[in-house]
């Protein structure tokens, strides 16, 4: 049931962006395609918003003119589709929310609890599963890992020692550097997470060095490769931004604030 609500998700996440990038199109051009049909045949024409005035376009001269006007035409007729679909998948997720079926199970007399094999997976499963899980960690002993947290883990940075320091002391179950698949690719966050309520998992990526032009575009990379395998900011992903030199106090103020509003 869990797989079937983190399909749901991120689906939900593909149509939010589907439809906000559909709205902007249409809204970006002006003029309105209109199709007649005269002695058998249909003459493709284009007409301004609030006009009556139709200006014929000629299939090869204005083939530009009217491949933009055709597809906000398509994008007109999908939106109301698209939209109506969201609501049905956020219906869905809501009631989960509200009552989801691993609260019967919770509900049940502790005596017989034993006896009983829950249908859905309890979230104290899956925090317990995703602690339990093992993986090789990149060599700690190069010159890239110059910091060490409370745990007692080498990181690279003082941000990701904060970040690490703070999901700690809040109890929120964590990995450094763990692999996991984003589509085709394998990449290691620097953080993986898990809300301590649902179980539901974020990939936490920091970004240190803002102000390098290089490093920003190596940024836009990989924020890319996330959102084209479902993973958005602050759905799925979780992204702190510095630069070379920061304000420790402020930044762990900025992480808390996210894991308050987002893991706990």
């Amino acid at each position: 049931m869990r797989l079937i609500i983190v399909l749901l998700e991120q689906q939900l996440r593909r149509l939010e962006a589907m439809i906000e990038f559909r709205k902007n199109y249409i809204s970006s051009v002006e003029d309105s395609l209109s199709l007649v049909k005269r002695r058998h045949k249909t003459m493709i024409s284009s007409r301004k918003k609030g006009s009556s005035i139709r200006k014929f376009l000629d299939r090869e001269r204005d083939k530009k003119t009217i491949t933009i006007l055709s597809t906000k035409y398509y994008y007109e007729r999908l939106l109301p589709l698209a939209i109506k679909r969201k609501e049905i998948i956020e219906k869905l997720l809501n009631f989960e929310k509200e009552e989801p079926l691993g609260k019967v199970f919770n509900n049940l007399p502790d005596s017989i609890k034993e006896f009983v094999q829950p249908f859905e997976i309890s979230v104290k499963k899956i925090i317990s599963d995703f602690e339990s899980i093992d993986y090789q960690p990149l060599e700690t002993r190069s010159g890239n890992y110059m910091v060490k947290t409370e745990e007692g883990i080498m990181v690279r940075s003082k941000a990701e020692m904060i970040i690490n320091d703070t999901l700690m002391k809040c109890q929120i179950p964590h990995k450094y550097e763990m692999p996991i698949n984003v589509g085709s690719t394998v990449l290691r966050p620097d953080f993986i997470v898990l809300n301590r309520k649902t179980g539901k998992q974020y990939v936490w990526e920091h970004f240190g060095m803002m102000d390098n032009p290089v490093y920003v575009e190596r940024f836009l990379e990989k924020l890319k490769l996330y959102e084209d395998a479902g993973y958005y900011l602050y759905n799925g992903l979780i992204a702190t931004f510095s630069e070379k030199k920061i304000d420790e106090r402020e930044f762990e103020m900025q992480v808390f604030s996210i894991i308050r509003n987002l893991l706990l």
